[in-house]
């Protein structure tokens, strides 16, 4: 059972790096963008929607690996 849990946290922590790979890309795009001279608003609109979409993804995939609370910091008593 202790290998499943290893072998699945690796898949989370895999989905984990390639959701942060996107966010990079799509802010490097905006940055793009808002350089030109007439950035397409709705290309940056919906990039920014991708990312508050993946990061919310990101925040719900660290919280189902083994641990997570303990690297917050700090325990509630």
């Amino acid at each position: 059972r202790g290998s499943r849990i290893v072998g699945r946290a690796k898949q989370i922590r895999k989905r984990i790096a390639g959701l942060e790979d996107q966010l990079a890309m799509h802010k490097a795009k905006i940055q793009a963008e808002r350089a030109k001279l007439n950035p397409v608003k709705w290309d940056i609109s919906h990039w920014e929607k991708e990312i508050a979409i993946w990061q919310e993804q990101i925040s719900k995939l660290r919280q189902r690996l083994p641990g997570w609370r303990s690297k917050k910091g700090g325990s509630s008593s």
